[in-house]
């Protein structure tokens, strides 16, 4: 049906890109930049092997996928574009802030 070394290595270059371009705020959509949106194509993928995997009762390489599935699961949450707080010193504080006189 597929290939599972040709699988692992599409895995491995879509990780790659993402951890390239996975920061950068301009995206396709929402927000989210391509690097996030790649990885997760290649974390739906480790998904649905390590599930076809698990439920085939075949579990040769259920260690290898859980590790891939874990580690693109945390590539994949520390993708997510954040941006940083930015405090405006000329605005009013709100009531519960410590003001001193």
């Amino acid at each position: 049906m597929f290939s599972k070394r040709r699988l692992l290595i599409v895995i491995v270059l879509l990780s790659l890109i993402e951890y390239v371009y996975g920061q950068t705020y301009k995206g396709p959509a929402l927000g989210v930049g391509w690097g996030t949106l790649l990885l997760t194509v290649s974390f739906l993928m480790i998904a649905a092997i390590w599930l076809l995997t698990a439920y085939s009762n075949n579990f040769n390489n259920i260690v290898i996928y859980t590790s891939i599935f874990y580690i693109s699961l945390f590539l994949f949450l520390i993708s997510i574009p954040t941006k940083p707080i930015e405090y405006d010193t000329n605005s009013k504080s709100s009531s519960n802030d410590i003001v001193k006189y």
